[in-house]
């Protein structure tokens, strides 16, 4: 059954309590530009808001939340990407940049973190979406929920990116 105006509004509450910095990683993830990102946020935002009159709790309040969030910002990507779509890949298709500094010199945490989001980057945004979601922690199952995308190609996706990963920064293991 759909929320009534008053759980909207204290759904949302709650969600921005227990969610709200996740949503301000992911405008930044989607928006590099500190002007835009705010305005993608405020775009989560009300979103987010709308979207509780719809809620029947058939999902647990985080999957709602990450699948607005990143409904949201796919759609922000297309509507802002759409010319530049062809700089984009599959995450199969990535290849290193030789230009970029050797993996040694990336030693401090910020820049590892930087020449991930900029590997994020440049993915499409179904991809895109599934490697942000995997950085906020969330379960392959979860993710699956959110994406729409079938558990089994999650897991694949997610293999990839920390294949890719792993030869980026030149070790072996886990790439997380």
């Amino acid at each position: 059954m759909p929320c009534t105006q008053g759980d909207q509004d204290k759904l949302f509450e709650q969600a921005m309590a227990q969610f709200g910095q996740a949503l301000g990683r992911i405008a930044a993830a989607y928006e590099a530009d500190a002007e835009r990102r705010l305005d993608l946020l405020q775009d989560l935002q009300i979103a987010l808001w709308r979207s509780f009159a719809s809620y029947d709790r058939r999902c647990s309040l985080k999957t709602w939340v990450f699948r607005i969030a990143h409904n949201r910002g796919t759609s922000y990507i297309l509507r802002q990407k759409r010319m530049a779509l062809s700089r984009l890949c599959n995450i199969e298709d990535y290849e290193l940049p030789s230009n970029q500094p050797c993996p040694e010199s990336l030693t401090d945490l910020q820049n590892a973190k930087a020449a991930i989001h900029q590997i994020i980057d440049a993915l499409h945004p179904p991809d895109r979406q599934i490697m942000l979601l995997y950085l906020e922690d969330l379960s392959g199952t979860e993710i699956a929920q959110i994406t729409g995308v079938s558990a089994g190609a999650v897991a694949t996706k997610i293999s990839r990116f920390k294949a890719l990963l792993a030869r980026k920064f030149a070790f072996s293991g886990d790439a997380q």
